[in-house]
């Protein structure tokens, strides 16, 4: 989180307790942070190439300011977050890293892996009296060969709790 990439611990000292009354050992850690790297160069690769911009919007990387590898993968979970959203369900994302000694730079080389493309089928409804069943449906949409959200199905059955369609509706 402080662009520490190259801390280092030469000497990890461990002894017996000097107090009597504890049984234990002391443990000296000497420390070498390093110096701050940068976040450099990012480039997008594989899928993400056709979507540089719109991913660097996405994920929200300070350029020239102190890495942070905790926003690094908050920003990688962001990316295959919005292609899970848009059908590609086994959609990963990773960032090559390349360090600059020199400069205390990081340079990021994104790659998605975006996987297959997962469609909308037809949707079957089951048990519902004739006045639910209409109601349900409309409220689903058409969506049959579109891409498949995969977040909707939560979103879904939220939206019909909220709504107060059905009496004890529990867990679904």
């Amino acid at each position: 989180a402080h662009g520490k990439v190259r801390v280092a611990f030469p000497k990890i000292v461990a002894e017996p307790s000097r107090e009597a009354e504890v049984i234990g050992v002391s443990v000296a850690v000497t420390v070498e942070e390093g110096p701050a790297y940068k976040l450099g160069a990012v480039r997008f690769t594989g899928a993400a190439a056709r979507q540089a911009k719109e991913l660097e919007d996405l994920v929200k990387w300070r350029k020239d300011e102190t890495v942070n590898f905790d926003e690094i993968k908050t920003g990688l979970d962001r990316i295959v977050k919005r292609y899970k959203g848009t059908g590609y369900l086994h959609a990963t994302a990773r960032a090559e890293r390349t360090y600059d000694d020199k400069e205390h730079t990081v340079d990021l080389a994104v790659n998605v892996d975006a996987g297959a493309l997962f469609n909308y089928g037809k949707l079957e409804i089951r048990g519902l009296d004739v006045l639910s069943e209409p109601a349900i449906r409309k409220m689903w949409g058409e969506r049959e060969g579109k891409p498949f959200d995969a977040a909707s199905p939560d979103a879904f059955l939220k939206q019909v709790k909220d709504q107060g369609i059905f009496d004890n509706l529990g867990e679904t």
